[in-house]
């Protein structure tokens, strides 16, 4: 059975969760999905706290490929976001939580990354909600709509030094910020918190105005379970998890989820993500 091609075609009225999803012409990938939020069916892909264990000061190809734990704080990966958000007409949500523990939204109706040739250039449609619009503004200096995603280690930015080096973090910098999500410390949306946001969380699914999505019927969340056999290496710092042959639940701690080749055939990538063989 072909999985779904991202969280939305999973059932409505299932958990939120760990799923397996495969993009069109990508191997399958492991993701979180957040059932629970305006309908669900949202691909989690990005989630960050104040008091991160992760360091985001990361490589463009650390970036690429993804890093953290997919059950709290990670970075899916640039390549795969952009895999993924080019299937269809895509929205995104922030869920920002500020200084005073207010969870407040920002959402986009258009939600598109260039390919890597183009450095990942994002495109967003127009704003609604209660956060405040941080990501476009008036400003050329602060803009992050339409700007190229820039790391410590590939400046792609307005600025004539590196906004990823200096603010430690990747992200879609001009010279430099108003949104600063990628950091390990307090974060900065707007004027909403600057330099204490408590966590966030980005979002993206198809946008139900543009074109329908079909749902996948039969699709769980993995299980948890205790380990029994491990067919990969632990590695600090990636994704990583212990599958059972007998049950094929995943097994993860607070700050490790490897996803095992033995349950799904496929191998890690760099990132530590499920990396199917192509068909």
């Amino acid at each position: 059975q072909t999985p779904p091609s991202d969280c939305s075609e999973i059932p409505p009225g299932s958990p939120s969760g760990i799923y397996i999803i495969q993009p069109a012409g990508l191997h399958r990938l492991v993701v979180y999905c957040e059932m629970n939020v305006t309908n669900g069916g949202w691909t989690v892909i990005q989630r960050n706290k104040k008091d991160t264990p992760i360091t985001w000061a990361e490589s463009w190809s650390t970036y690429k490929y993804g890093f953290g734990n997919v059950r709290s704080e990670y970075w899916l990966g640039t390549e795969y976001i952009y895999q993924i958000a080019k299937q269809k007409v895509y929205q995104v949500k922030f869920v920002i939580q500020d200084a005073t523990n207010t969870t407040k939204f920002a959402d986009y109706n258009l939600f598109s990354l260039e390919d890597e040739s183009h450095g990942y250039r994002l495109r967003l449609g127009s704003y609604t909600g209660t956060a405040g619009d941080a990501m476009t503004s008036n400003n050329p200096n602060n803009m992050h709509d339409n700007m190229k995603f820039s790391t410590k280690d590939r400046d792609q930015d307005t600025y004539s030094k590196n906004c990823a080096y200096s603010y430690e973090g990747g992200w879609w910098y001009s010279a430099c910020y108003s949104v600063r999500l990628n950091f390990k410390g307090g974060m900065t949306w707007g004027s909403l918190c600057t330099g204490n946001c408590k966590s966030s969380l980005i979002l993206i699914k198809p946008d139900r105005q543009g074109k329908g999505t079909a749902h996948t019927p039969g699709v769980s969340p993995l299980p948890s379970c205790l380990p029994t056999t491990a067919s990969s290496s632990v590695q600090p710092g990636l994704i990583l998890a212990f599958t059972s042959p007998t049950t094929g639940c995943v097994n993860t701690s607070p700050t490790q989820l490897l996803v095992s080749s033995y349950a799904f055939g496929g191998f890690l990538n760099p990132a530590g993500l499920l990396a199917a063989p192509q068909q």
